[in-house]
């Protein structure tokens, strides 16, 4: 009597695999088939963009916000070392090394108490480097 219903799990596994794969190849039709979509959608938008030395600087922030979503709670900052020739990025903080908020280099800002994330506002987006 455990025979059968060791069969019918071994077939019922199988068959979970089998659609699973079917799915996962799905999935990889639809990444590529968004991909195409994607790259044409580019081409659209490109010559707007070509276009864009004849917006004023709100409509540029406005077309940077809508090219490049992210979070809205904060932005990154560019650093650089030319000493030790290190550069990156990294969030900008209100309170970045001030005397008695920030513990930098001690405390690494996503553990610091202290931190005050900013978020990016139309100055901050139009300062970016273009």
């Amino acid at each position: 009597m455990g025979q059968p219903n060791s069969q019918h799990t071994a077939d019922e596994l199988l068959a979970i695999h089998a659609r699973l794969t079917e799915l996962e190849a799905e999935r990889q039709r639809l990444l590529r088939r968004k991909r195409i979509l994607q790259q044409r959608q580019a081409k659209f938008i490109t010559p707007s963009l070509a276009s864009s030395n004849q917006l004023g600087a709100a409509q540029k922030v406005a077309l940077f916000r809508d090219l490049f979503k992210g979070r809205s709670d904060v932005f990154a900052r560019r650093w650089e070392n030319p000493g030790k020739g290190r550069s990156g990025y990294a969030v900008a903080c209100h309170n970045e090394w001030r005397h008695g908020l920030c513990n930098k280099p001690k405390i690494k800002c996503g553990e610091c108490q202290n931190r005050r994330y900013q978020p990016p506002d139309e100055r901050a987006i139009h300062a970016t480097p273009t």
